[in-house]
C-alpha cells in the first residue's frame, strides 16, 4: 500500500533542525511517494521532536519556579521567611509552619541568624547598587574626646577582729548522662564555679571573698521536665506539651527528603546525641534517618513552641546487637548539627552502673499504637508501669506458656493482669524512672514484647545501667 507523499524540501532549515535535534534522517524529497515504513519512521521522528520541545519548555518553566522570600509568621506569632522546605533544611532553619506564595506551598522558616534570614541568591542588593553606595559614601568623621583623668582613692583598712567567710563549691546539679565530660555534658554549658579568695595583708588577716558567678542562663539540667500549662500507649493517657522534653521521634525520610514519617521513639542524651533501639535504625542508611525533638502532636503545628528536626552524622549500633534475640538492642545517633536546648527540649539523665530501679513505677512514652493492630495517635502518650525483677519477668512469661530467656541486660516492666504496656511504634523510646531528688533517669530503651498489654507478658527493655560505660565512651 502506498500513501500520498509529504512535501519536505531537501535543504530546508526545518529539516536540518529536525535532523540535528532528533538524530533522524529525512531523505524524502518533494513529490516522493512514501511507503508504510517511511511513514512510520517519519511519525516516530516527529513525535520525538515534539517530546523534546515539551521537555525543554518544562525545564525552563521549572527552573523559573521560585518562592519569593517574604516575611511570614505562624499561628503563635513566630517570624520567619517563606521558602521551600529543602531550602529551610539546607540552611539549618526551624520550620514554623506552612506558607503560600501564589500557587506554591513552602515552609515558614526561622533561620539561625538575622543575616541568614534571606535565601542565598535572593538578596535585593546587587553589585551595581553596592558600587554606587560606596562611591557616594561620606568621608569618615574623626571625633576627638577630651582626655579622661583617672583619680584613685586611698584604700583604708579597718582593724577589726579576723573574719572568716565560709565558702562552698557551687555545683550545677546532675549532669547529662551521669557525670559525662565533653560536649555531651554540662561541662561545656556550666562548669563547677570556683570562688576566688583574696586575702588582705593586714595585721588582723581579714579574709575577703568575691561574689558567686551567675550560671549560664542557656544551661538546662538533665531530667527536669518543663513547667507548661497542663491541658495511648496501651491503657495510657495523653501527656502534656513539654512534659517529657527528652522524647524523640526517630523518623524515616520520604519524598526525596522533603518529608519524614515516624518510625520509633528515642531519648535525648545531649545537644548532639540521642539513644534509641538498634532495630530502629540498623536497616537504614544515615541519609534515611531524621531526628525530631520538641514534638508533641503530629497533627498540628499550632503548639506553644516549634519542634526541631535534624539529619544524622553518625549511626552507632551496639557491636553485639543480635537481630534474632534483641540482645544489646541499643544504638546511638549523632546529629548533623546540635539541637537548641529549650524548655521543651532537654536531655534525660543516665543511671549509675549499679542501679536496677526494681520496684519503682516507671513511665513509658511514645506515639505507638493504642492497641495491638489498632490506631496510631497523633499526640504523645504516657503510661505508668512497675519495673519488675528479671526472675519475676521470666516466671510471668512461663505462666503465659512462653519460654523466654531474660538476661541481665534486659529490664522488664508491666502488670501480671496486663492492660497497660508499650506497643508497635513505641520501640526505641524511653522507660523513665524518677529519683527522690525529682530527676528522671533513663532506666531502659523499649525493645520488644509479645503482643500488647497481654496478661503475664510484660514489656522488655534494654537495661541502660548495663550500658552506661559504653554510652559515655562513645559520646564523650
Amino acid at each position: 500500500m502506498q500513501f500520498k507523499s509529504f512535501e519536505i524540501e531537501e535543504n530546508t532549515r526545518a529539516k536540518k533542525f529536525l535532523e540535528r535535534i532528533t538524530g533522524c534522517n529525512f531523505p524524502y524529497v518533494a513529490a516522493r511517494i512514501l511507503t508504510m515504513n517511511h511513514l512510520k519512521k517519519l511519525t516516530s521522528c516527529i513525535l520525538t521532536y515534539y517530546m523534546l520541545c515539551i521537555l525543554l519548555a518544562f525545564g525552563r518553566t521549572a527552573s523559573s519556579i521560585k518562592i519569593r522570600p517574604e516575611a511570614c509568621t505562624n499561628a503563635i506569632g513566630d517570624k520567619g521567611t517563606c521558602m521551600f522546605v529543602w531550602q529551610c533544611i539546607k540552611n539549618d532553619g526551624v520550620q514554623l509552619g506552612p506558607c503560600v506564595d501564589r500557587f506554591l506551598v513552602g515552609a515558614c522558616c526561622a533561620l539561625p541568624s538575622l543575616e541568614d534570614n534571606l535565601i542565598p541568591g535572593s538578596s535585593s542588593l546587587n553589585s551595581s547598587s553596592s558600587d554606587n553606595s560606596s562611591k557616594n559614601r561620606l568621608p569618615p568623621v574623626k571625633v576627638t574626646l577630651p582626655p579622661v583623668v583617672m583619680t584613685t582613692r586611698p584604700v583604708v583598712m579597718t582593724t577589726r577582729p579576723p573574719v572568716t567567710m565560709e565558702t562552698r563549691p557551687v555545683t550545677t546539679g546532675a549532669v547529662f548522662g551521669g557525670s559525662l565530660s565533653s560536649s555531651s555534658l554540662v561541662a561545656q554549658a556550666a562548669t563547677l564555679q570556683q570562688q576566688h579568695v583574696v586575702q588582705a595583708s593586714t595585721p588582723q588577716g581579714v579574709v575577703m571573698t568575691t561574689n558567686r558567678p551567675v550560671p549560664n542562663s542557656d544551661f538546662y539540667e538533665c531530667g527536669i521536665p518543663a513547667q507548661f500549662p497542663k491541658s495511648k500507649v496501651v491503657g495510657g493517657t495523653h501527656s502534656s506539651f513539654g512534659e517529657w522534653p527528652w522524647q524523640v521521634s526517630v523518623r524515616r525520610s520520604s519524598f526525596f527528603g522533603f518529608a519524614s514519617t515516624h518510625r520509633c521513639g528515642g531519648a535525648i542524651l545531649s545537644e548532639n546525641w540521642i539513644a534509641t533501639a538498634a532495630h530502629c535504625v540498623d536497616d537504614l542508611l544515615k541519609s534515611q534517618i531524621r531526628i525530631r525533638v520538641g514534638e508533641y502532636d503530629f497533627s498540628t503545628i499550632q503548639e506553644p513552641a516549634p519542634f526541631q528536626e535534624r539529619g544524622v552524622e553518625r549511626k552507632l549500633v551496639h557491636p553485639r546487637y543480635n537481630f534474632f534475640t534483641y540482645e544489646h538492642d541499643l544504638a546511638l545517633v549523632k546529629l548533623d548539627s546540635p539541637i537548641v536546648l529549650q524548655a521543651h527540649v532537654k536531655p534525660i539523665c543516665l543511671p549509675n552502673k549499679d542501679e536496677t530501679f526494681v520496684g519503682l513505677n516507671a513511665t513509658v512514652t511514645g506515639w505507638g499504637r493504642l492497641s495491638e493492630g489498632g490506631t496510631l495517635p497523633s499526640k504523645l502518650q504516657q503510661v505508668r508501669v512497675p519495673i519488675i525483677s528479671n526472675e519475676k519477668c521470666q516466671k510471668m512469661f512461663q505462666k503465659a506458656g512462653r519460654q523466654e530467656s531474660i538476661p541481665e541486660i534486659f529490664l522488664c516492666a508491666g502488670y501480671e493482669a496486663g492492660g497497660r504496656d508499650s506497643c508497635q511504634g513505641d520501640s526505641g523510646g524511653p522507660l523513665q524512672a524518677k529519683r527522690e531528688d525529682g530527676r528522671w533517669f533513663l532506666a531502659g530503651i523499649i525493645s520488644w514484647g509479645i503482643g500488647c498489654a497481654e496478661p503475664n507478658m510484660p514489656g522488655v527493655c534494654t537495661r541502660i545501667s548495663k550500658f552506661t560505660n559504653w554510652i559515655q565512651q562513645n559520646i564523650s
